[in-house]
């Protein structure tokens, strides 16, 4: 059905698993999550879905594609915009609520990165994706996930035009940290040149990095 056909372009836009609760509010927003479930029903039906066992009844029913190449033809089948759009959505639905951190932190930071086009984005969009990329570099450092932690720099480093500003500088020094505890030299190299000069963070990375 055309419904149901909708609905599963929004949840792989999700991600490969995702709550009948955020999948409502993007695709209805006024309508009820049992309502979401019957327009999911035959897509379960057809071995496109499986529902998540719920341990009890204070979590979210969740569900999963049944194998990554569903999930990707379907998001492969959509229009460009409509992908930018739906992850745009996305990460301002997940914003919603208390301050987010952990996992929530890493998917704002994921559905901004794929709403967001580095060269027409305008400068406020782009300083609040930095800002979410720093967030999550933070994050994944303290996590311990360095190669990832310095993705997220990357992500971020594109997105800043000016480089005297305090995010850019902020961005240098996750990045060269994360490079380093990769033991990724050649990307640590490549932070460092773009760095600002004169700082003590920075100086600190290069001081390590020599004796290795």
């Amino acid at each position: 059905p055309g419904n149901t056909r909708h609905c599963l372009e929004m949840a792989s836009a999700i991600g490969e698993q995702f709550t009948v609760n955020l999948l409502t509010k993007l695709c209805y927003e006024t309508e009820t999550e049992s309502l979401m479930a019957s327009q999911l029903r035959p897509a379960v039906g057809l071995g496109l879905l499986i529902t998540l066992p719920v341990v009890d009844y204070s979590e979210l029913i969740q569900y999963q594609f049944a194998h990554p190449r569903i999930r990707a033809l379907v998001y492969g089948g959509m229009d460009e915009g409509e992908k930018q759009k739906f992850h745009l959505k996305i990460a301002s639905l997940l914003t919603e609520g208390s301050r987010p951190n952990g996992a929530k932190l890493l998917q704002i930071a994921d559905h901004l990165n794929a709403a967001t086009d580095p060269i027409e984005s305008d400068p406020e969009r782009r300083a609040e994706v930095a800002h979410f990329n720093l967030l999550a570099a933070r994050e994944t450092l303290r996590q311990g996930v360095f190669q990832q932690s310095y993705k997220y720099c990357r992500s971020g480093l594109t997105l800043i035009q000016d480089t005297s500003t305090p995010i850019y500088l902020d961005l240098c020094q996750c990045a060269a940290e994360a490079a380093f505890f990769c033991g990724d030299f050649e990307q640590l190299d490549r932070v460092l040149a773009g760095a600002p000069a004169h700082n003590s963070t920075l100086a600190e990375i290069r001081k390590r990095a020599a004796v290795v």
